[in-house]
């Protein structure tokens, strides 16, 4: 989680300086950090599954969790790989 504020506080950082090789850094430094993320999440559903008892609440707030992990992941992946006209 200190490596997320601390991405997104230099990507807050580099609209004032411009740097370009910066933002590409800190986009792979993105995608390694919601990659962790989703895996984090994917061990806690499944610790969380078999102790749980009301499941109907806690799959709704594990889907919105990896939907959310897997949405800054294609928007980070978006922004690497696309066209920069």
């Amino acid at each position: 989680m200190v490596g997320l504020i601390a991405v997104i506080l230099a990507r807050v950082a580099n609209i004032w300086i411009g740097m370009g090789d910066l933002d590409m850094m800190l986009t792979y430094a993105i995608i390694v950090i919601f990659v962790g993320f989703t895996a984090y999440d994917i061990q806690k559903i499944k610790r969380n599954m078999t102790q749980i008892h009301n499941q109907n609440s806690l799959a709704i707030v594990s889907a919105l969790s990896l939907y959310l992990n897997f949405i800054n992941l294609f928007i980070a992946l978006l922004r690497l790989f696309g066209d920069r006209r």
